[in-house]
């Protein structure tokens, strides 16, 4: 958000140069949060910017020190740096400070400019901008902290979850082994419904989890070589039940052997969610079509169904958290909307991507690109 604000305040305002700093670690420095610069000015930035800036004997600083913009008309006579080597592209400086209801510094801009008289109205202006920006900045922060406080009791209540879960999913695994005893028919049918629902469960606290370490960027992966198209069938084994209870069509061709370097678990997340996602949303008599290929050095992925589709309107949104598609949400088609929020971003650590094909027709097909791993060839 800070680079386009920048840019938007450049452009609007006809500055050259622009540049945005935040309080630094150490006492006395700001840390560069943002840049820009218009055509033909480029070099400017690392002449003018850097990755941090010392306070003292700078704009920014003075800007700092101060509750109202500071302009500079003479950059060769009050340079904005110490070691400032006057440019003929540049007349003035503007600092503006970015300050917090409380009054507590925000940020600093720095707006450089090729004009040599500014106007009165011009600091108006970047007075106003400045207000809007810590109102932004302020908002921005007290949505972040709701959003964490909202993750942290998830991830909470998720792992007060798992316990019991697994606790019931133990005993219940000794109930069907006959340990304590031959059961009937009926006390079987009901422990497997146990089983499934508890399963369910599982799987969704895992989902709650995964979507709490990929919201704090602190999700895992243990990497190795793993074989894509072995995986996509084992996929298809573990869901095959479910296909067959609609009497859906599950095939599976895949170039053998398709290598990537990853996670074995994660990428096998992200194909049981959406080969499992194509089952769920494909009505009875149906098809999916799972596909792995070579192409040009990377691995793809595609899972084609016949089902209820998704709307063009609503594809954008589809990664998101949460978000589920109103042609699920119309059939009462029950769904947390993390599975391809998490796939997507299994597929990012992966430095990879995942799409929804822009194909008209029945269904929905995914596509997911891999890089195969650099031993690849060992393997074809």
């Amino acid at each position: 958000a800070r680079p386009r604000m920048l840019a938007a305040v450049c452009q609007g305002l006809g500055f050259e140069v622009g540049l945005a700093w935040e309080p630094g670690g150490d006492e006395g420095t700001l840390r560069s949060v943002a840049s820009y610069a218009a055509p033909g000015c480029e070099d400017l930035i690392a002449r003018l910017g850097g990755e941090e800036l010392t306070i003292s004997g700078s704009l920014a600083g003075v800007a700092a020190a101060r509750s109202d913009p500071v302009i500079c008309t003479d950059l060769e006579r009050d340079p904005p740096r110490e070691a400032h080597q006057p440019d003929p592209r540049l007349d003035c400086a503007f600092g503006v400070p970015v300050r917090a209801r409380s009054g507590e510094l925000i940020a600093v801009a720095e707006f450089f400019s090729s004009r040599s008289q500014p106007d009165e109205g011009l600091l108006d202006t970047l007075r106003v901008i400045g207000s809007q920006i810590a109102q932004f900045v302020e908002r921005q922060s007290a949505e972040e902290e709701t959003q964490r406080v909202k993750d942290q009791i998830v991830a909470n209540v998720s792992h007060e979850l798992r316990t019991p879960l697994t606790a019931i999913d133990g005993w219940v695994h000794v109930l069907l082994g006959e340990e304590p005893g031959p059961l009937t028919d009926e006390q079987r049918r009901f422990l497997t419904i146990v089983k499934r629902n508890s399963d369910r469960l599982m799987r969704l606290v895992g989902d709650l989890l995964v979507a709490g370490q990929v919201e704090a960027g602190k999700l895992r992966l243990e990497l190795d070589d793993v074989d894509v198209a072995e995986l996509a069938r084992e996929t298809a084994e573990l869901v095959v039940t479910s296909a067959q209870s609609k009497r859906i069509a599950l095939e599976v061709h895949a170039d053998e052997p398709v290598v990537v370097h990853g996670d074995r678990q994660r990428l096998g997340q992200l194909l049981s969610n959406l080969v499992a996602n194509a089952i769920k949303f494909t009505p009875e008599d149906g098809v999916v079509d799972v596909r792995v290929a070579r192409r040009s050095g990377s691995c793809r992925i595609t899972v084609r169904d016949t089902g209820i589709g998704i709307p063009r309107t609503e594809r954008e949104h589809l990664f998101e958290r949460f978000y589920r598609a109103s042609s699920a949400t119309d059939r009462g088609i029950t769904g947390t909307g993390l599975g391809l929020a998490i796939s997507k971003a299994i597929a990012e650590s992966h430095e990879g991507t995942i799409e929804i094909a822009d194909e008209d027709g029945p269904g929905a097909v995914f596509v997911v690109e891999l890089p195969l791993s650099t031993r690849e060839e060992v393997y074809s």
